[in-house]
């Protein structure tokens, strides 16, 4: 009966540790792309400091972004 238990555990346990990687990786290529933005030689756009700093310090809307950037609809 115990490895029933472990294997429901695991079962459980990977799609969530697996979201959580997606979402981190997500957040991280926000960063990534807001630290090429701001270091620019062109500049950025308003909107784009805006985005960045909302996405750093609010990781639900910076994920989202990344994963924007990941499928090319990002900025």
């Amino acid at each position: 009966m115990a490895r029933y238990q472990q294997d429901g555990l695991a079962v459980i346990l990977f799609p969530v540790l697996l979201a959580a990687a997606v979402a981190l990786a997500g957040w991280v290529t926000h960063v990534i792309w807001a630290i090429r933005m701001l270091a620019n030689e062109k500049g950025a756009t308003m909107g784009q400091m805006v985005l960045a700093g909302i996405g750093a310090f609010m990781p639900p809307i910076g994920t989202i972004h990344g994963w924007m950037i990941w499928f090319g609809a990002g900025f």
